[in-house]
């Protein structure tokens, strides 16, 4: 009947409502954006790098990002001037913005299977990304290597089973993995730890590359510029050259005449 059909609807929606007010309860939209960035620096960018597929059940993928849909339609035209795309009003701060995504939009929040990122801040280390962003921060001296190789696995595991098990057989599949575990899990140690987000760290092959190029740029600069200078003071030098011969001739000539008159006097 009609009022069970609508009563049935209604108690849908309130669950939906629910599971949405269950996930976003406690999570952070701020810390939410620190993880999403991480992973637009490091792991989609290898996804597409190898034409990979990111499994259903990853936590990172975008159709289980809680937030997703409604960042997206967020512009940030200048620092006090945010633009919701959904309706078209514009806001002093994200502050505002986010409040009235929350308020007017909450129907673009993701609800089935959804995923606060803010869970996975300890692996993807957005406090690296938060506190980097002040000048005068100052990096901790001390580092517990325990817990960075718990954090460590606990990554591994998660790139593992991101990687869609339809293509785990072929070389590709593989090589991500390897990338993934190098730009996200690797930096999960007291070295690297507080590296830039975005960071890439050169290979030695990288520095004798740039050497070599340095080099032959210095090489072209200097044929460049030497060789004008050089054909110049090859002409002055030619030019003096002359000039002795001419001089020494002259002074030849002289020295005979003088030696002819001489001799004619004398006779």
């Amino acid at each position: 009947s009609r009022p069970q059909m609508a009563c049935t609807c209604i108690v849908s929606l309130l669950c939906v409502l629910a599971g949405i007010m269950s996930v976003t309860e406690g999570c952070s939209r701020a810390r939410c954006r620190l993880a999403r960035f991480v992973l637009d620096q490091h792991f989609f960018p290898l996804f597409s790098k190898w034409q990979g597929r990111v499994s259903e059940n990853c936590p990172f993928r975008r159709s289980r990002d809680l937030y997703y849909e409604q960042e997206r339609h967020k512009t940030e035209r200048d620092r006090r001037n945010w633009f919701c795309e959904l309706c078209g009003k514009a806001f002093y701060s994200e502050h505002y913005i986010d409040m009235h995504m929350e308020r007017k939009h909450d129907d673009m929040m993701v609800a089935a299977n959804a995923v606060c990122l803010e869970d996975y801040c300890d692996v993807l280390r957005c406090h690296v990304v938060q506190h980097k962003a002040y000048d005068d921060f100052q990096q901790p001296t001390s580092c517990d290597d325990n817990e960075l190789l718990r954090l460590r696995a606990k990554c591994q595991t998660l790139m593992n089973n991101c990687i869609d098990s339809s293509s785990r057989g072929s070389v590709y599949p593989h090589q991500l993995y390897e990338d993934l575990n190098r730009e996200i899990c690797n930096q999960l140690m007291c070295q690297r730890y507080w590296d830039p987000v975005g960071y890439k760290s050169w290979s030695w092959w990288w520095y004798l590359l740039m050497f070599a190029l340095i080099a032959l740029f210095a090489i072209l600069i200097a044929a460049v510029f030497t060789d004008p200078f050089s054909e110049q003071t090859a002409d002055r030098q030619d030019k003096k050259s002359e000039y002795r011969h001419q001089t020494s001739s002259i002074g030849r000539e002289g020295t005979q005449a003088r030696q002819r008159r001489h001799m004619d006097n004398s006779h």
